[in-house]
Order: C-alpha cells, then sequence, then structure tokens
C-alpha cells in the first residue's frame, strides 16, 4: 500500500494530465459525432 502511494505522489501530476486528456478527447470525438448526424 505505500508504495501505491508514493506512486500515486509522485506521479499524480501525470495521472492528472492523462485523465484530462482522455476527458477532452472523449468530449471532441462526442461533438464530432454530433456533427455527423446532422
Amino acid at each position: 500500500m505505500d508504495k501505491l502511494l508514493d506512486y500515486l505522489k509522485t506521479n499524480w501530476k501525470d495521472l492528472a494530465a492523462g485523465a484530462a486528456a482522455g476527458a477532452a478527447g472523449l468530449f471532441i470525438v462526442l461533438k464530432m459525432t454530433k456533427k455527423i448526424k446532422k
């Protein structure tokens, strides 16, 4: 458990950036699919 906490402490910025990028990518895909349907 301690190793996991250390990993999160050192890499939380990378994880947050990855999550933000994933959310942004998903949002873009949803917008594009809506445009295609119209």
